[in-house]
């Protein structure tokens, strides 16, 4: 589940980040296309064309930042999860032991809720990454 827990954070940093980095767009958006337009009109055709293709591999190496950690949370997230469960219906199979006998105790419902939360955090990271994505 720490692993997990360690993943929620990585993406809720990258998602925060993101978010920062487009509301900085967002600011400076008329300035830049201002700069854009200024550097382009006194260029001939070829160069111009060539000044855009540089320019927008550029910004789409500065909006594509996290986006190969946030394809490796969509994926991992989800089997993390899967982990958590099975590791905690192992747990729970040893508590019943070998003649499958509930016991009396309520240790038994805490570790099957545990195991549900863990399933359903590596969903809620899975689809938040790709939100955020």
């Amino acid at each position: 589940m720490i692993p997990l827990l360690l993943l929620s954070i990585a993406v809720l940093a990258a998602g925060i980040e993101r978010l920062m980095h487009w509301n900085r767009w967002k600011k400076e958006q008329p300035e830049t296309i201002r700069m854009f337009r200024s550097e382009l009109k006194d260029l001939d055709a070829g160069e111009a064309s060539g000044r855009v293709d540089q320019l927008l591999r550029r910004l789409n190496r500065c909006f594509s930042r996290w986006e190969p950690s946030l394809d490796l949370a969509m994926v991992l997230a989800p089997l993390l999860g899967l982990l958590s469960t099975v590791l905690g219906l192992m747990q729970l199979f040893e508590v019943l032991g070998p003649q499958l006998v509930l016991p009396r105790t309520e240790g038994l419902t805490t570790r099957y809720g545990q195991m549900l939360v863990g399933t359903a955090l590596g969903l809620v990271v899975a689809a938040v990454a790709l939100v955020v994505q």
